[in-house]
């Protein structure tokens, strides 16, 4: 359960108040502020308001209506682009490892930086469905 939850804007960019949390067990541990993927075969990634402790339980925003998230493009995107996680940062669908955001604002390969809705998790395809 997630109580009083204070987050140090200056690490965490939302832009809205709209947004969820959930505890996961992250792996590998992160620094508050990191964007992160908390262990392998998670179908999750969020942005850490504290830091977590490698095989420790913390909270992990994985749902915002608007968050500026950090990202390495190799082609430029448009409003309305969707992106994918990998190594921290977001990357252009096809190169990440979880789909996980959709652009608000145009970004190109020199960003650094970008507005997000970020939607935090993928289920894999695996061509079953109805």
């Amino acid at each position: 359960m997630i109580n009083d939850l204070t987050l140090n804007t200056n690490l965490v960019k939302l832009r809205s108040d709209v947004w969820s949390a959930m505890t996961v067990v992250c792996a590998a541990g992160c620094e508050a502020g990191d964007f992160i993927h908390p262990f392998v075969g998670s179908a999750v990634v969020g942005v850490a308001p504290e830091a977590i402790a490698a095989g420790e339980s913390g909270t992990i925003i994985y749902k915002a209506e608007a968050i500026v998230l950090p990202c390495d493009l190799s082609e430029d995107v448009n409003a309305g682009g969707i992106l994918a996680f990998s190594n921290g940062k977001l990357v252009n669908i096809g190169e990440g490892v979880v789909i996980c955001a959709i652009t608000r604002e145009a970004a190109t390969t020199a960003s650094t930086e970008v507005e997000v809705d970020l939607i935090g998790f993928a289920l894999p395809d695996d061509g079953e469905g109805t």
